[in-house]
């Protein structure tokens, strides 16, 4: 866990020093990263005992009562934020999915802090900076736990393939059953926040405020991507015209649309060819619906 911070901190104080480039003052590398580790740790560990005691809120008490009951989901506490993240267990493509699903929190923020460089700086404007909280919190561990959050399109919303998530079978979608296979890592598990998996959709109020939580989650993942889909055997080509495309109408300003013959002497994909053809029909699939 330390290892990591001090990963992030000396990443940051890269980022410190050009912020407040041409204060000379005290030498921003000169803060030690053990302190300000210790600080991070104190505020997580109050954060932890503050919303501990808060785990058998309503939330949980209703479904200990009996109105959701459930195999693979544990209760979650909307006053602390909690959400699950899934933990996908390692191996080859063909071999059967398995998940277990962690409870935890994204309700912690790190409060913004003085820049040192300018703490006793006789400056007009002190300048401040906030940690990324890139992570969340187990309320049970007191872990941080960071994790993956993957866009992927719904497509056939089927769930007609399995998947072993806590020691119970539960189905999910082809499409997320694709990305998750293609996403698995052979040989060590990676965390992921997949709604589908995540939220107990068949828990009306769960998801009402899993809802609303939903930006909350997105900019506490470490990393975000997009799943696109299985390649059709032509997607390289499209992703190569693409490429192409940003490269050569980088300086092109004219505000009215290219001419045929500016396709040609620009390298780009003419209307009406076969890259052309998949181009136009790749960018209108499901993956890009606005």
């Amino acid at each position: 866990m330390s290892d990591q911070w001090e990963e992030d901190l000396a990443a940051e104080s890269e980022d410190i020093e050009i912020v407040t480039a041409g204060i000379k003052y005290q030498d921003v590398n000169e803060v030690r990263y053990d302190d300000k580790i210790e600080r991070y740790q104190h505020a997580i560990d109050a954060f932890v005992a503050r919303e501990r005691s808060d785990r058998d809120a309503p939330d949980r008490a209703r479904a200990q009562e009996g109105t959701i009951q459930s195999t693979v989901y544990e209760p979650l506490s909307s006053d602390a934020q909690e959400i699950r993240v899934l933990e996908l267990k390692p191996g080859d493509f063909d071999d059967e999915l398995t998940c277990k699903l962690h409870v935890c929190s994204v309700k912690f923020k790190y409060d913004a802090e003085l820049d040192p460089a300018a703490a006793n700086a006789d400056f007009l404007y002190q300048l401040k900076w906030t940690k990324f909280t890139g992570h969340a919190i187990s309320l049970i561990t007191s872990e941080l736990v960071w994790y993956t959050e993957p866009s992927y399109v719904l497509g056939d919303s089927t769930l007609n393939r399995p998947i072993l998530c806590n020691g119970h079978q539960t189905m999910t979608t082809k499409n997320l059953d694709s990305a998750l296979r293609h996403l698995r890592d052979k040989e060590r598990p990676i965390m992921l926040w997949c709604d589908q998996l995540c939220i107990n959709q068949l828990d009306i109020h769960e998801k009402s405020f899993q809802v609303v939580l939903m930006s909350t989650i997105y900019e506490h993942a470490w990393t975000t991507l997009v799943w696109l889909g299985e390649d059709d055997g032509g997607i390289k080509e499209v992703f190569n015209a693409v490429e192409d495309i940003n490269t050569n109408m980088h300086f092109y300003v004219d505000e009215h649309a290219l001419p045929e013959d500016e396709f040609e002497r620009l390298s780009l994909p003419v209307p009406g060819s076969v890259c052309g053809i998949r181009y136009a029909a790749y960018l209108s699939g499901p993956g890009f619906d606005v």
